[in-house]
C-alpha cells in the first residue's frame, strides 16, 4: 500500500508541469460544450440535467483516455522503464498508482455532477445511476489502458490519442439527443462504448434508454473483459530490472 500511495504522491508532483492541460481537458473544454449548449437551449431543469451528466463522462474521456493513457504510453517507453528500476516496485503498481491518481481528479467531477444532475432530474434510479457512473469509469479507464499499451510511443500517442478521444465524443449522445437521428448514424453510434455509459446514466435520472438497457450492460461488461484481460497480459510481459548501487 505504502507503494501505491507514493507512485500517487510522485504523479501528482510531476503534474505540476501540466496543470493547464489537465485543467483544459477536465474544466474548460468539456464546460465550454455545456455552457453553449445552455445558452442557445435555455436552463431548464431536464437539459441541465442531460448536459451535465454528458459532462461526467466527457471528463472521463478527458481524464482516461487523454492524460492517464499518455502517460500509460510514456510508462512503456525502455528509458522510463529505466528510472523506476532503482524502487522497489512493479509495473502493475505503478500503472495501478497513475489509474488512482486520475480517479482522485475525477471524483469532485462526479460528485458535483451527480448531485445537480439528481437535483434537476425527471426522476431517480439511485442503483441505475451508481452503476452507470461505475461502469462508465472502470471502461473508459480500461480503453485508455489498452490504448496505451498499444500504442506504446508518447510522441504517436500524443497525435492519434485527442483525436481519438474527440471522436469517441463526437459519436456519443454526449450533449445532444438520439431522438431525430438518422437510423444509420443511430447505429453507428451503438458501437461506441460511450454511448452505452450515458444510456445506463441517463435512465437513473429518469430520461428513457436509447437502447436495450440489458444490452448496453452486457456490452460494458464484455468491453471491460476483454481490455482488462489485454492490459494484465500486455503488463505481466513487462519486467523491471532493479539496480543495486
Amino acid at each position: 500500500m505504502n507503494k501505491i500511495v507514493t507512485g500517487i504522491q510522485m504523479e501528482l508532483k510531476s503534474l505540476r508541469m501540466y496543470k493547464w492541460q489537465v485543467v483544459s481537458s477536465l474544466l474548460i473544454l468539456p464546460l465550454s460544450y455545456v455552457f453553449v449548449l445552455l445558452l442557445f437551449g435555455g436552463v431548464r431543469g431536464e437539459i441541465v440535467a442531460y448536459l451535465v451528466s454528458g459532462y461526467m463522462v466527457a471528463t472521463f474521456i478527458g481524464a482516461f483516455l487523454g492524460l492517464y493513457a499518455i502517460r500509460i504510453c510514456n510508462l512503456m517507453e525502455p528509458r522510463v522503464l529505466e528510472l523506476y528500476s532503482t524502487m522497489s516496485v512493479n509495473i502493475k503498481e505503478i500503472a495501478f498508482s497513475l489509474a488512482l491518481t486520475y480517479i482522485i481528479f475525477t471524483l469532485p467531477v462526479v460528485i458535483i455532477s451527480s448531485y445537480i444532475s439528481v437535483i434537476f432530474a425527471r426522476g431517480i434510479n439511485v442503483s441505475f445511476l451508481i452503476v452507470g457512473i461505475m461502469a462508465s469509469l472502470i471502461t473508459i479507464l480500461l480503453i485508455g489502458t489498452f490504448l496505451g499499451l498499444l500504442i506504446r510511443n508518447i510522441f504517436i500517442a500524443q497525435g492519434i490519442i485527442p483525436l481519438l478521444s474527440w471522436v469517441f465524443l463526437l459519436f456519443a449522445p454526449v450533449y445532444y439527443s438520439v431522438e431525430q437521428l438518422n437510423p444509420i448514424y443511430r447505429g453507428i453510434l451503438m458501437i461506441n462504448p460511450v454511448t452505452h455509459c450515458l444510456n445506463l446514466i441517463r435512465l437513473g435520472l429518469g430520461f428513457e434508454s436509447i437502447t436495450n438497457v440489458t444490452g448496453s450492460l452486457v456490452y460494458l461488461i464484455i468491453l471491460i473483459v476483454i481490455f482488462g484481460a489485454y492490459s494484465l497480459k500486455a503488463f505481466n510481459r513487462v519486467y523491471i530490472l532493479e539496480r543495486f548501487y
